[in-house]
C-alpha cells in the first residue's frame, strides 16, 4: 500500500497489517508531486519482502522500520553494490 499519510505509522499497527506500507513524503498526493520522486519509490520496492513500513522522503532518502529502529538507506550504496533497480519507466 502506498500512502501520504505520515501518521499511519503511529496510528496502526503494522505487524498485524497483511500488506507493507510504503509513505510517502510529498508536499501534496497530485501527480506531479509524486512523479518527482518516482525513481525512488521504484527503488523502495525491493524492501517490501523484507519490511513492513518503508518511508521515501522527497530528498531521494529511503528509510525502512524494523521492529521501533527506522534504518536509512542510501540509494546511491545500491549502485555501488551491484543492486540493479528495474524502472519500468525507462523502455
Amino acid at each position: 500500500m502506498i500512502t501520504t499519510d505520515k501518521k499511519i505509522k503511529y496510528e496502526q499497527n503494522l505487524d498485524l497489517l497483511p500488506l507493507t506500507v510504503i509513505e510517502i513524503d510529498t508536499p501534496d498526493s497530485r501527480l506531479p508531486a509524486i512523479t518527482a520522486i518516482a525513481q525512488q519509490l521504484i527503488q523502495s520496492l525491493q524492501y517490501v519482502a523484507s519490511f513492513r513500513f518503508i518511508s521515501v522522503d522527497r530528498d531521494g532518502g529511503i528509510s525502512t522500520l524494523a521492529g521501533l529502529t527506522l534504518v536509512t538507506h542510501n540509494v546511491k550504496d545500491f549502485a555501488k553494490a551491484g543492486v540493479k533497480i528495474l524502472d519500468p519507466f525507462t523502455p
